[in-house]
């Protein structure tokens, strides 16, 4: 008997779900089923928070709950045996809600973990320890600690949290909204264990509690292993008080719009932004929340939109980046923002951007019916696309409706079972459209965040840190420095108590054989030998040759067939043979063919507004990038997705854009310009930085990686509108079209459509416009990144190259090292699991680095293709203890002085397990990994399968030998390269160290502002500011924790 009643249950109108929901006539806990086929079980745990200051509870009590439960009273017992179940947990922290999350492979992991996972939310420990290593600690050095702590110092002097919190705070004066939920490090300071204990009382009860589970699974196996759950929750527990955020006060928008100017932290003063920010219609109004979104892309989104091409789009810029978004509040937040503002213009754009909106909506004859309606008809095909691929999107909706729903359940159905709204939307007249623009964003008043760089400020806060710590050492003085570490390392010591191993002995392993993998077939044509005739594909081919005979087209052609009804298209061109390497510094330019008109043979005209508009008709999605899979970027991507009747006006689409196009002198202008403007925000970017020294120096001229590098191309750029300017352009023009005539031969296109093959006419016979006069040829090789090594990047040895930006407060690192570079090798699987045994959740890396408020993360994996095994540290709070303490680990692994847990072994290769099955949990994925196994790295199509064989046979002894063979390498500067991004204030200590004690090296770039003229070639260098080198900014990690994955952020 359970104790879940049905509230609702129907069967979603536009993609393959059924959605149902529960509540626990026992405890009011909400159960939501969402029924959709995947290897992957994925759990979404909401609880609605609401807090009325900037303590940071929700936030400090997410990471908290992952510290322990009532009968699991241990740090880290659940992510180990999550580990063991095939899973991974996480959790984010937004302004209304903390949601955790439970992927698995299969049902058996998720059905035993399930009840341990939320017992560690309904009863948690919430010890003292957990709260001084967690969220807030001083260690003997006088040095402020904390993950927590630790990552909002990363985040609260970033130029977004500035410019988001004061819009939030001008918006919402009276409502929680205003808060900042993740704690401003003032607040952390004074927040103590109890205040959170009694949030926790106050918040997470049963009633608040919504479980949300999709995949494919038995639904009475989850009402009983519920129901077993549901009985264990102690009837005694508090009640909610009242139901957040609707039971509380609702602010309304203001009378008059309000203007404010809001100051960041940066030595670069070139350039700001500007948030428009709204209250938007009521959650329930789903009519209007579509219509309003549907406007939002009608004024930012592509390079016709009407912002767009007023700002970015033009002569002159004045954002390099326009952009709508939302937040589901009580009533919909509305935000318009934009990016790379001169910041001489600031009060300009924002008076401007006001003006445009307040004019288009008074003049219907000006309003355009037929483009809003292409995006309505876009925002509708993406969503079911979405749907039909995964159940994020249903869960997202599934989370606001618990928050802000009815309570029976009710508007479940009517948010989610049918997509009434576009029918409606899609009679709308001009008149109406205009008439919402008027009512939401001209007569419902705005705030507008004018965000302004400040050196002034940057100092201010540099020195006040500074002074922070040398007062802060005085305070408490030899004594107390001493009593504060010794409270740190008895917390640390208690935290880390063993794991008895009864509990963990209990927990058994699933069998990764019950877990129910995809499928899909392949079919080849032309000069694609990859997926010869078999039983599996026999049907298939006889279909597609009935058209022609396969073995003769001559185009390289794969079909994977799945069932779907949308045909997704990728062109992979090979731009290695390009015969000048300078022409690849022309390529970010040349990618931009969606967005330039087009003449064809016939003479007839299309302006680029023609060609945006007519494929943001005729497709779901179009995208020109590069490579495949996360590598082989030396490809040209060319990504179409239709749907399926609209499969022939991809391929003529495609067409065009690779032979018709014109390079547009204006057109070609505003990309460049994009670019340019785009500078000081990567500037800012502490990874974005780390990527550039990477590039730079890892890949030669001939890689394609490198020559399109936006920093390292900065002078070029900057050149090139020079060049512009000075009528030079005919000779750029030039150049992009050599690049056209040497790529776009039927030698170096690789073609992969993924679809529903049966239901495709003229499947092959369709690909002739691409084809006809142009003579067959063998395909080119596939560009391996390792071809196109500079000497630094084949040798990996003795240099280290250091990027010190004021832009980006927590230091980021590479050490990298040689590994196998074939597939076949023998030690592949064994270096995997010894990466995976280090940086597991709650493994060594993790308790040593993390753990001890070093970094918030640390990432160590092996890339055959390039042959380097990599150990990063990413949002790093103390760099060189960082390193020091990894290169302990390994040593420690190395020399036998700790030995390899059988428990965390069978736990790594669960992990590897996870990561295979999630990155095949859709039927396009599996397609595109298919394809990348067989085609792209000639692995074979069955090379997971393989590869986990291997796997189960690596033993304890295997991971001793990679330990020492490839892993203590990665800290010997005779066989590594290491690579930094750090702050000026902890530049000084952490070259010391690469220089002085590893005996690396060094070479030094100063990131400076994108303003400052620059001679050298390289990403601009800043010289002398002696104030800087001598800094001791203690500051910790960054992170965008609002969509954070606190509890297992890696790459």
């Amino acid at each position: 008997m359970t104790n879940f009643v049905k509230q609702t249950s129907f069967a979603v109108d536009y993609c393959p779900s059924k959605i149902t929901k529960w509540i626990s006539s026992r405890t009011g806990l909400q159960l939501v089923y969402i029924d959709k086929p995947s290897p992957i079980i994925s759990g979404h745990f909401a609880v609605a928070t609401e807090i009325h200051n900037d303590s940071g509870c929700p936030h400090t009590l997410e990471h908290l709950c992952f510290l322990g439960s009532k009968n699991y009273p241990y740090k880290g017992v659940l992510d180990i045996l999550g580990n063991l179940a095939f899973s991974q947990t996480n959790a984010w922290t937004s302004t209304d809600q903390t949601v955790y999350t439970l992927t698995t492979a299969g049902w058996d992991g998720f059905r035993s973990l399930l009840p341990i996972y939320l017992e560690h939310l309904i009863q948690p420990t919430l010890t003292e320890e957990g709260f001084v290593t967690e969220v807030y600690h001083v260690d003997g050095n006088g040095k402020e600690k904390g993950v927590v702590f630790s990552e909002m110092h990363g985040i609260q002097n970033q130029h977004w949290f500035h410019v988001w919190l004061n819009a939030q705070r001008a918006l919402y004066p009276h409502s929680a909204y205003r808060s900042e939920t993740g704690g401003l490090m003032e607040n952390l300071r004074k927040l103590n264990n109890k205040d959170i204990v009694d949030y926790h009382k106050s918040y997470y009860v049963p009633e608040n509690l919504c479980v949300i589970i999709s995949g494919s699974i038995d639904e009475s196996e989850l009402l009983s292993t519920m129901t077993d759950f549901d009985n264990q929750i102690p009837l005694d527990l508090p009640k909610l008080k009242a139901r957040p955020w609707i039971d509380s006060r609702h602010d309304i928008a203001p009378t008059e719009t309000i203007f404010k100017t809001v100051e960041f932290p940066d030595k670069d003063e070139s350039s700001g932004e500007v948030l428009f920010s709204w209250i938007g219609p009521i959650v329930d109004d789903t009519l209007k929340n579509v219509a309003i979104d549907i406007m939002g892309s009608y004024l930012t989104s592509g390079p016709i939109s009407l912002l767009q091409k007023e700002f970015v789009e033009c002569a002159d810029p004045l954002a390099y980046a326009v952009s709508y978004y939302t937040e589901d509040y009580y009533h919909t937040n509305l935000n318009i923002e934009l990016k790379g503002v001169p910041t001489e213009k600031l009060d300009f754009v924002a008076e401007r951007v006001l003006s445009i909106i307040k004019s288009h909506a008074a003049n219907v004859s000006e309003f355009d019916l037929e483009k809003i309606n292409d995006y309505l008809q876009s925002a509708k095909w993406n969503y079911i696309l979405s749907c039909e691929n995964s159940s994020e999107g249903l869960t997202t909706i599934a989370i606001s409706e618990f928050i802000y729903g009815k309570r029976d359940g009710s508007d479940l159905s009517k948010w989610t079972k049918d997509l009434y709204e576009y029918e409606i939307l899609q009679s709308w007249s001009s008149e109406k459209w205009c008439n919402l623009l008027q009512e939401m964003l001209v007569n419902n008043k705005p705030v507008v965040m004018k965000g302004k760089p400040s050196k002034e400020m940057y100092q201010t806060i540099k020195s006040g840190n500074k002074k922070l710590l040398e007062q802060r050492k005085a305070d408490l003085g030899a004594e107390g420095l001493k009593k504060a570490q010794d409270t740190l390392e008895r917390a640390i010591k208690t935290n880390d108590a063993p794991i008895p191993d009864d509990i963990l002995d209990s927990f058994s392993q699933p069998d990764p054989s019950r877990i129910k993998l995809l499928h899909t077939v392949a079919v080849s044509c032309g000069t694609n030998q990859y997926a010869p005739v078999t039983e599996e594909n026999k049907k298939l081919h006889e279909k597609l040759s009935q058209e022609t005979r396969l073995e003769d087209f001559p185009l390289f052609l794969q079909f994977q067939d799945i069932k779907t009804q949308f045909v997704s298209i990728t062109v992979l061109v090979n731009t290695f043979n390009i015969s000048n390497v300078d022409l690849k510094k022309y390529m970010e330019v040349f990618t931009n063919l969606n967005s330039l008109p087009i003449e064809s043979e016939n003479g007839e005209y299309l302006s680029y507004e023609d060609v945006v508009s007519g494929l943001k008709r005729d497709t779901i999605s179009n995208h020109i990038n590069y490579g495949i899979g996360g590598s082989f970027e030396d490809y040209l991507n060319i990504n179409f997705i239709v749907k399926r009747e609209n499969y022939s006006k991809a391929i003529e689409w495609i067409h065009k854009l690779m032979y018709q196009t014109k390079f547009d002198e204006d057109r070609v202008r505003v990309t460049i310009e994009k670019l340019v403007n785009s500078m000081a925000e990567l500037k800012r970017n502490g990874s974005e930085v780390l990527d550039y020294l990477y590039n730079k120096n890892v890949f030669s001229d001939e890689s394609l990686k490198k020559a399109k590098d936006t920093l390292y191309l900065e002078e070029f750029y900057k050149d090139l509108l020079n060049e512009i300017k000075s009528g030079g352009f005919s000779a750029i023009n030039e150049k992009l079209e050599l690049i056209r005539n040497q790529i776009f031969k039927l030698e170096n296109i690789r073609v992969l459509v993924v679809a529903d093959v049966e239901k495709l006419d003229n499947a092959v016979n369709q690909w002739n416009i691409l084809v006809e006069g142009r003579p067959r040829e063998e395909p080119t090789p596939v560009p391996s990144p390792s071809k196109s090594l500079s000497s630094i990047g084949t040798n990996l040895s003795n240099k280290a190259f250091i990027a010190v930006t004021p832009g980006s407060e927590s230091t980021y690192l590479m050490f990298i090292t040689k590994v196998p570079n074939k597939y076949s090798h023998e030690d592949v699987p064994k270096i995997a699991l010894t990466a995976s045994y280090l940086q597991a959740v709650e493994g060594p890396f993790w308790r040593g680095i993390r753990g001890a408020g070093l970094a918030y993360g640390t990432n160590v994996h092996q890339s055959v293709q390039m042959g380097q095994l990599v150990f990063d540290v990413y949002k790093g709070a103390d760099g060189p203890g960082a390193i020091d303490v990894a290169r302990k680990i390994v040593d420690d692994y190395a020399n036998g002085s700790i030995d390899f847990e059988p428990k965390l072994i069978k736990g790594a290769v669960s992990a590897i397990v996870h990561d295979i099955t999630e990155n095949e949990s859709t039927y396009f994925q599996v397609a595109q990994n298919h394809y990348i196994n067989q085609v792209i790295m000639e692995r074979g199509s069955d090379y997971y399968e393989q590869y986990l064989k291997k796997l189960a046979k690596v033993t304890k002894e295997d991971l001793f030998y990679c330990i020492n063979k490839y892993f203590k390498p990665l800290f010997d500067k005779n066989s590594s390269v290491v690579f930094g991004c750090v702050h000026p204030g902890k530049a000084e200590e952490l070259i010391a160290k690469l220089e002085n004690e590893f005996g690396y090296d060094v070479t030094v770039e100063k990131i400076v502002p994108t303003n400052t003229s620059n001679e050298d070639g390289d990403v601009e260098m800043e010289d002398g500011d002696e104030d800087d080198e001598d800094d001791e900014d203690e500051s910790d990690d960054e992170s965008e924790y609002s969509s954070s994955d606190e509890e297992d952020d890696s790459d």
